[in-house]
């Protein structure tokens, strides 16, 4: 492994921060009820990004932890998860690591450096208003085919859907 240069890492509330894209930061997160609210992917064998083989955020789900806290974004790269380096392990093993977590995880991340693209596009709700031509327009190109066979009393189903690109 290389040797990289030593990087600041940032602890504390997001009021003293320095939340740019590559700066690292240590987040400390209580799961509580509403567990940590967040989704994760990559891995050495299911790679978010061709070139980088770490675990990303890719999800903040509004009632976990992560939202409350509001430091976790998507687009961070996980660097360790309780003092364990996640930076070449398996997607089931990052998982892992958060499953046998007591109620408190740490979370090293390097900001925004997993943010795609397209993932502006993900934000927008699936259609503009009901009402609009422009909806209207939308669905069209939304096709399900639903058919089934009854064999037996016991129904097969199966269901086809194909979304046209826009």
């Amino acid at each position: 492994m290389e040797d990289e240069e030593p990087r600041e890492i940032y602890s504390g509330s997001q009021d003293n921060m320095n939340l740019a894209k590559g700066s690292v930061h240590e987040i400390v997160l209580e799961k509580g009820q509403t567990g940590l609210g967040f989704n994760i992917r990559g891995g050495t064998d299911n790679r978010f990004l061709d070139d980088d083989p770490g675990i990303f955020v890719t999800t903040i789900k509004p009632e976990g932890a992560a939202a409350q806290d509001g430091r976790l974004e998507q687009g961070d790269k996980i660097l360790k998860i309780n003092d364990v380096d996640v930076s070449n392990v398996k997607h089931f093993e990052a998982v892992q690591l958060f499953h046998k977590s007591k109620e408190r995880v740490v979370l090293v991340v390097e900001k925004g450096v997993g943010k795609k693209d397209d993932d502006e596009d993900d934000e927008r709700p699936p259609y503009p208003p009901d009402n609009s031509e422009q909806s209207r327009a939308l669905k069209k190109r939304h096709i399900a085919l639903i058919g089934g066979i009854i064999i037996g009393g016991i129904t097969i189903g199966v269901i086809l859907y194909k979304k046209f690109s826009r």
